[in-house]
């Protein structure tokens, strides 16, 4: 392995020399970079480190024999081939809790060599001053460098493969399973959102913490029982250095305020709503009355319906009228200092170097982008949604993610399970009291809280006041994997196993709830939305292409069950279901 000069020649290249690489390379790629070398290194360094940390799950069976066998007297080092640096691995290391099990840590792009070839053992025996191979013993889950090299040079060597990730996920979900069942016992399926929503709180505690946020804003409605969930979490976790807010908010109130000058406005959540309007539901939309535009009432014939309202001529002549524009300005300035005054009220967009958290359901945050321009960009906005899909408005000082399911800027993991009807926690979720409609110097005006509302909230409350109360016994079974960090990447899966089969699990009981709530779900802004096409060719497409057949098999058990076919739905449910425990058990 040597050259004729008698130089021992590298077997990899250090961890500086490929960051180094991938620094030229990348430098070509972006011709703006604007990091240098070293900003570069430690950057790479650093996202390695999280990334790394955030798939890793520690035996804690097997750290503890090794801890055993150190207070015995044995030396235990750890041997890798990585191109990571030992630095970094020992970063990871104490991540863990675990930088204190081995005496030293020797890494292959280091030294330039590599187990696979047997030199890397060779330089630890000389290093640990061993008379002999036969005095080490190396515990590893590669077969090749792992157990059959060190083999052939006298090493003692422990193939190590118990499937440990699988067996520990399957212990937390048998446990899931049993506040699972026990919901659809009481006849109260949907308390089963109880861990998603658990799943949201510990992502958004771990942003939080993150970002070193300490006082965050829940937005109305169902912000207020996301508010109630997370102060839970908190106090589970007996965390007080966090501090909740709650915020009245909505579109129609936060819109008219977040406008522009007419000749600058592009209208662009109303035309994302319809095509197709008439002047009523365009002044309806902005908030403004009819009677605010008297003089306009008999030049404009305010209810006919207007096909590509925002392309057409009535829309470029209304909106050129002088009424319209002294009215408009007024209104939108009017609002945007009463919304701004109420904000600040609440201890929200004060500084602008502060950092202000805003949390909600998500799905496209329009309500804060909306905030961010009556701020006129000046607040420094982090929004937290349990989801966010479609055409998500992120830039500048408008920072948003989705801690359950996001589609921006990728897809993220597990997203096909959990973007699946997602708006049922509308319904879940909702409050017991009215939306939002505007500011004043008063405060915020409140729609009446009427009748379908009113029967929606109490359906629901048992459900948000059981899912409250189940929150400890979640959190009880997670912390018994607590130990090295585990519990985070093990609640990642586990929950997800388990969100997949609610997702899946429909019967008529939960047919029945859903009909229920959809029936009292109140729309509150813009309600003349563009129709949805036909649903049931969507569908057959959607399985036709392969996409999302989690998703695509919930939406046929639901039509099954509406065209009142219950046997053929139950059957494919039953399916369904057989294969989701197919897939956990592989």
């Amino acid at each position: 392995m040597q050259s004729e000069a008698g130089i021992v020649k590298k077997e990899e290249p250090s961890f500086h020399e490929l960051v180094r690489e991938t620094y030229v390379r990348f430098s070509v790629l972006h011709r703006q970079c604007h990091y240098s070398f070293e900003e570069y290194e430690k950057k790479f360094y650093d996202v390695m480190l999280e990334a790394e940390n955030q798939v890793i799950l520690v035996n804690d069976e097997l750290v503890d024999w090794l801890k055993e066998e150190k207070n015995a007297g044995k030396g235990i080092v750890c041997i890798s081939d990585f191109y990571m640096s030992g630095a970094w691995l020992q970063s990871l290391l104490r991540l863990r809790h675990l930088d204190e099990l081995f005496d030293h840590v020797y890494v292959s792009s280091d030294f330039g060599l590599r187990k696979s070839t047997g030199r890397l053992y060779e330089y630890v025996r000389e290093q640990l001053k061993c008379a002999s191979f036969g005095e080490m013993m190396m515990i590893g889950d590669q077969k090749n460098s792992d157990y059959l090299i060190p083999q052939k040079l006298g090493i003692h060597a422990l193939l190590y493969q118990e499937k440990i990730v699988a067996k520990k996920v399957k212990d937390i979900e048998q446990q899931f399973q049993i506040l699972y069942r026990k919901n659809k016992a009481l006849k109260m399926p949907f308390v089963n959102y109880v861990f998603s929503l658990y799943l949201f709180c510990g992502k958004l505690r771990e942003e939080l913490t993150k970002e070193s946020i300490r006082d965050i804003w829940f937005f109305s409605r169902e912000g207020k029982a996301l508010k109630s969930l997370f102060e839970e979490y908190l106090r589970l976790h007996h965390v007080d250095s966090i501090q909740c807010h709650y915020l009245f908010v909505s579109r129609q109130a936060t819109f008219l305020p977040s406008l522009t000058s007419i000749d600058k406005e592009d209208f662009y959540f109303l035309k994302c709503k319809a095509r197709d309007l008439s002047l009523h539901d365009f002044c309806e939309g902005l908030g403004l009355l009819e009677s605010q535009l008297e003089g306009l009432l008999v030049k404009y014939d305010f209810d006919r319906v207007e096909k590509d309202f925002f392309d057409g001529e009535v829309f470029q002549r209304f909106i050129a009228e002088e009424e319209f524009v002294r009215v408009y300005d007024a209104e939108r300035e009017k609002e945007r200092q009463a919304a701004i005054a109420y904000f600040q009220s609440r201890g929200m967009g004060i500084r602008s170097d502060e950092k202000y958290a805003v949390v909600d359901l998500g799905w496209k945050g329009s309500i804060q982008d909306c905030i961010a321009r009556a701020f006129h960009e000046e607040a420094n906005l982090y929004g937290y949604y349990y989801g966010l899909t479609g055409n998500v408005c992120i830039e500048g000082r408008n920072v948003k993610k989705g801690l359950v399911f996001s589609d921006f800027p990728l897809k993220s993991r597990d997203y096909n399970i959990y973007a699946i009807n997602y708006r049922m926690l509308e319904r879940i979720l909702c409050a017991d009291h009215g939306g939002c409609l505007k500011y004043t110097q008063e405060g915020p005006i409140f729609k009446e809280f009427d009748k379908n509302e009113d029967e929606l909230y109490h359906f629901v409350e048992p459900i948000q006041k059981q899912i409250l109360e189940e929150f400890g016994q979640v959190a009880e079974i997670l912390d018994q994997e607590a130990a090295y960090g585990n519990s985070k990447i093990l609640r990642d899966i586990a929950i997800a196993y388990i969100h997949k089969s609610f997702a899946l699990d429909w019967n008529q009981e939960r047919i029945r709830q859903m009909k229920y709530m959809d029936r009292r779900m109140d729309v509150n802004f813009a309600a003349f939305e563009r129709k949805q096409g036909n649903r049931s060719k969507a569908i057959l497409r959607r399985l036709i292409k392969g996409e999302n057949r989690t998703e695509v098999t919930q939406k046929l058990i639901l039509a099954l069950y509406k065209t009142r076919l219950g046997f053929f739905a139950a059957a494919l449910r039953t399916m369904a279901l057989a294969t989701v425990k197919k897939e956990r058990r592989g």
